[in-house]
């Protein structure tokens, strides 16, 4: 998720009633989204601006997403907002420099779109382009692949 171009990964998975309980609340979050015809590779907004925008915006959707993910970090003319998993916050200049503390998402660095950081809760340090370097899965939600 940190070149453009890059295929998609799949942080979460929901279903059944949980999921039809969700859609209303991601509908309406997308129908909100401020940058509908608005994209900038780097720092924002672009694919994962508007992912984390979603998730910000839908209770039940509680999804970490990665460091390397450039883009999520970018809140538009805000500077300060909860975390993507609404358990935190973030402070953000444009994207270009801020800081993040959340329980899920741990502590990260922003600078110029690179995130450094720790996770403590899945004792994981964040790198700057290679991503959560740790010992615990941070999406849990999600079975390796066999």
């Amino acid at each position: 998720m940190w070149y453009i171009g890059s295929p998609p990964e799949l942080l979460a998975s929901i279903s059944g009633h949980a999921a039809s309980q969700l859609i209303p609340d991601i509908e309406q979050a997308i129908a909100d989204y401020p940058y509908p015809d608005t994209y900038e590779a780097w720092p924002g907004p672009n694919s994962n601006t508007f992912v984390a925008w979603v998730i910000r915006r839908v209770p039940g959707l509680d999804v970490n997403l990665p460091n390397t993910a450039i883009g999520k970090d970018y809140l538009g003319n805000d500077y300060l907002a909860q975390t993507p998993s609404g358990v935190g916050y973030q402070l953000s200049a444009g994207g270009y420099f801020g800081i993040l503390a959340g329980v899920r998402e741990g502590l990260e660095l922003n600078v110029l779109g690179l995130s450094l950081g720790v996770d403590p809760r899945h004792l994981a340090i964040k790198l700057p382009g290679i991503g959560s370097l740790g010992l615990l899965n941070p999406w849990p939600q999600i079975s390796p692949a066999p």
